[in-house]
């Protein structure tokens, strides 16, 4: 039985915006060829752009499968497409057991790391020590309760917890 990967797993193009702040994709560009990460395969991929009344535009990818506009494109069984189209709309929502299960404690780990130490800002307000912790508590809060409730699943299956 094969799995999904996870959609951090897969090879990724660099971001349209990086580019175009780089000079690499400009407003009169209708296509690029991309290279994705370390891997040697390059792909001409369409581009879209929205221009605004004041001279500002946005430029997007164009997903080969399904023509929607997208900052980032995945390589997926060799071949370019958004995130919608490779069926991935969550981090850890496929994958293994396993994938999953060290994910989540990564996630869990990030988090507590993010509450517990410095500032997240490069020059703090006076005063303040996070701007987002109490965000960020919620979310570490969400996460160990999607944790025990995977443990709660495995003990009713019969399954010793990990």
């Amino acid at each position: 039985m094969t799995h999904r990967l996870l959609l951090e797993s897969l090879p990724a193009s660099p971001n349209v915006w990086r580019l175009r702040a780089k000079g690499k994709v400009t407003v009169d560009m209708t296509s690029i060829w991309l290279g994705f990460g370390a891997i040697e395969l390059k792909r001409e991929v369409r581009l879209a752009h929205r221009c605004f009344p004041n001279g500002g535009s946005w430029s997007f990818f164009l997903c080969p499968r399904c023509d929607r506009r997208v900052r980032r494109l995945m390589l997926n069984d060799g071949r370019p497409m958004c995130s919608y189209c490779c069926d991935n709309f969550h981090r850890i929502s496929y994958g293994s057991p396993e994938q999953r299960w060290k994910a989540r404690e990564q996630r869990i780990e990030n988090l507590s790391k993010l509450i517990d130490d410095a500032p997240a800002r490069l020059n703090p307000r006076p005063g303040r020590v996070l701007d987002r912790r109490m965000w960020l508590t919620f979310a570490l809060r969400r996460a160990k309760i999607v944790k025990r409730w995977e443990v709660l699943r495995d003990l009713r299956a019969g399954k010793l917890p990990r």
